[in-house]
């Protein structure tokens, strides 16, 4: 039997392909592995994302709901650290789907528009729709 613990890595907002004030904000957790499989996806597009990494002591977010470490707060003192009201124009996040029962409590504890994405970030392409540009050597 294999036990994995917790792998934190990263924490913070951080832009993708150019970001701009107005680009789309993804949230997840801090989890090392998590973060690994978001690069990968957000590798294959050319669109503009902030990607905003809360604190979830390390677990995946589907863990982090069990063990409640992504919760309202942990999103608010992210927003904050990170000056998200000074850094986006917009008041939306996008949080992965099994944050789901989080989110009118998200809301009204930050003051910004939850969107629910999909359960499992390899949707993030049919999510995004049209927004989602391939880069030129996959059109």
């Amino acid at each position: 039997e294999i036990t994995q613990h917790p792998v934190p890595g990263i924490l913070g907002l951080h832009e993708i392909n150019e970001a701009s004030p107005e680009s789309p904000v993804l949230v997840t957790g801090n989890a090392l592995a998590t973060q690994d499989v978001i690069m990968a996806i957000l590798s294959t597009t050319t669109a503009p994302f902030h990607l905003l990494f809360i604190d979830c002591l390390g677990h995946t977010v589907d863990m982090a709901m069990i063990y409640e470490t992504f919760t309202p707060e942990k999103l608010l003192e992210s927003i904050e650290k990170n000056d998200l009201p000074g850094r986006i124009k917009h008041r939306e996040l996008i949080l992965p789907g099994a944050t789901s029962p989080l989110k009118d409590k998200m809301k009204a504890r930050t003051g910004w528009d939850i969107r629910i994405g999909p359960y499992c970030a390899g949707e993030l392409p049919l999510f995004m729709g049209e927004f989602w540009s391939p880069p030129p050597s996959r059109r």
